[in-house]
């Protein structure tokens, strides 16, 4: 296995290529998939190389299993993201929601964990806001969560509360409820 190789700074690039060409070809379903993204993100130096990420952006609209890569990606690519890097991010989620609507949920979820600013905030912003009428009840709050994120002292934040407001009135009072709960508590557990 490359695990090895992904640990030796001289070699964990070559080796990132090789497991993502693994990627790229489709030899590996959901679940490898996974593993292989852990093993580049808990074996390679942090964060791993740009060009690692630069490649899954590449390939995410053509891969067979494009959900693992949206989960992982904040993570994959650390903290510290430069407003270019952002744009590419936001653009190829842009792209692989216009193939794939299914998706919208693990990309807002992706959203909400990028350093998003600017632009790309409001990009964020606008993909939440369109995901808010189609999602299902148990996905509201993953997707109000990224939208209160995107919220500043624009217009941004009162369309975003039109909409919430809007969407909340075709809930049952039971899933309002559910969806201000999950809401409340991961905010609480992502400020503490």
């Amino acid at each position: 296995m490359m695990t090895p190789r992904l640990r030796i700074e001289e070699t964990a690039l070559n080796a990132a290529a090789c497991l993502l060409d693994r990627l790229r070809f489709g030899l590996e379903d959901e679940d490898g998939t996974r593993k292989l993204l852990r093993a580049i993100i808990t074996h390679m130096p942090c964060p791993p190389h740009p060009t690692v990420h630069e490649q899954l952006l590449e390939i995410l609209p053509t891969l067979k299993h494009p959900q693992p890569v949206i989960e992982e990606l904040a993570e994959l690519t650390g903290s510290t993201l430069d407003q270019g890097t952002l744009r590419v991010i936001v653009e190829t989620y842009k792209k692989v929601l216009s193939l794939d609507g299914s998706l919208i949920v693990p990309i807002v979820g992706s959203l909400f964990k990028l350093p998003l600013s600017g632009a790309t905030m409001n990009e964020a912003a606008s993909i939440a806001r369109e995901a808010l009428s189609v999602v299902d009840d148990d996905d509201i709050p993953t997707v109000v969560r990224t939208l209160m994120k995107t919220l500043d002292q624009s217009t941004n934040s009162a369309v975003a509360v039109h909409g919430i407001r809007k969407e909340a009135g075709g809930l049952s009072d039971h899933a309002l409820v559910r969806s201000l709960f999950n809401i409340i508590t991961c905010s609480e557990v992502l400020t503490s």
